[in-house]
């Protein structure tokens, strides 16, 4: 059950990622997920897709400064894949 909320977590941060590509960021709710995915990274600390999530972290705290490059994409599908995998 953690792990479907876990991935659905990183399902949310790559929409946000691809949205904000578009320039359609609504920025509480950025934050919001955010946070989720930064505290999510800091408690698996251990394993090293935390780490490439962290890095994740820092780029969408960017994003929030209107920094946005190709880099974003492969983000996004990280992400995307991480979350689809973690539901089955």
């Amino acid at each position: 059950m953690i792990t479907k909320i876990l991935g659905i977590i990183d399902l949310l941060a790559a929409s946000f990622l691809l949205l904000a590509g578009f320039d359609v960021i609504f920025t509480s709710s950025f934050i919001l997920i955010t946070a989720l995915l930064l505290v999510k990274s800091l408690i698996f600390l251990t394993n090293w897709t935390s780490w490439i999530d962290l890095v994740i972290v820092i780029f969408m705290i960017l994003i929030l400064f209107n920094f946005y490059t190709f880099i974003n994409l492969f983000f996004a599908l990280w992400l995307l894949q991480k979350g689809v995998l973690s539901l089955f």
